[in-house]
């Protein structure tokens, strides 16, 4: 019997058991990725009562930063390829948001995402936003030309009640979540983590809002597709060298074995049978 618990102990910590993977999360804005800003807008020269989009050089020369931004008086669809017929606008002129490009461009953030199995986690620090300011986090997914789409879904629940925060007074933000994993990206379509902000102070359950209107995506994340496998490495033969240590099946393995000495030790006892025999070669 001694011999059906040690193989049953070997079996159970030499299952091959893989570590989460931890993806670095570091946000950009719709400039530094290269495309035109997208959901705040600056007044047009031609016209006082409309906006523009802004992109590339045009969105770093120091007398368009310090411009204030506005808000569109109607929805406008994002149109980040420039596949539409009016990418840039001009738009009808909505509000003043209360700040210049410059303030809107300058956000930043960073963090992890953590896939264990069925459950991973989203752990973000964010700093420079609006002030004050109501966001939500979307974990949405987006399909790259020639036939570009976007949908958006909260991260978390699915109704919007897990994806909502406010920053605080100097525009500095913490968001941690537990959700299931996203779906995975690919080199057609990508995973994206992205904030908005609630110019109106609002936000809309599982919808986003109206973009331009009220609800504006300031910085985001692409989830990039997982690398080509070399073999992974068992947790049996070697301790995995990223933060976070064995994954929480490893432990469950290790403690399942520990457990499977313990009683087999205890059933061997009880039945007056002494110490184990040393096993046959």
């Amino acid at each position: 019997m001694i011999s059906v618990v040690l193989s049953t102990l070997a079996l159970a910590i030499t299952t091959v058991v893989y570590a989460a993977t931890t993806v670095d999360v570091k946000f950009a804005n719709h400039i530094q990725a290269n495309l035109p800003e997208q959901d705040v807008f600056l007044e047009s020269k031609d016209n006082p009562n409309q906006v523009v989009r802004v992109e590339g050089d045009t969105a770093k020369d120091p007398k368009i930063l310090a411009q204030k931004v506005f808000a569109a008086k109607e929805a406008v669809p994002h149109d980040p390829f420039k596949v539409g017929l009016n990418p840039l606008g001009p738009y009808p002129k909505g509000k003043a948001l209360g700040f210049t490009l410059e303030d809107w461009l300058s956000a930043e953030g960073s963090g992890t995402y953590i896939i264990d199995g069925d459950t991973a986690s989203l752990d973000l620090v964010l700093q420079k936003l609006v002030p004050n300011g109501v966001y939500t986090v979307w974990c949405s997914r987006l399909t790259f030309p020639p036939n570009p789409a976007v949908v958006d879904r909260p991260c978390g629940a699915a109704d919007g009640s897990e994806n909502v925060f406010k920053a605080d007074a100097e525009g500095a933000g913490k968001f941690d979540l537990k959700l299931p994993p996203l779906e995975e990206s690919t080199k057609e379509t990508v995973s994206v983590i992205a904030l908005a902000y609630h110019s109106d102070g609002k936000t809309y359950g599982a919808n986003p809002g109206d973009f331009g209107l009220n609800s504006h995506v300031q910085i985001f994340f692409l989830i990039p597709p997982a690398q080509a496998a070399e073999s992974p490495t068992p947790v049996a033969t070697a301790i995995p060298t990223q933060a976070g240590g064995l994954s929480s099946k490893a432990w469950l393995l290790i403690i399942g074995g520990v457990a499977v000495i313990v009683l087999g030790w205890w059933w061997f006892s009880k039945k007056g049978a002494g110490s184990p025999p040393t096993p046959e070669a």
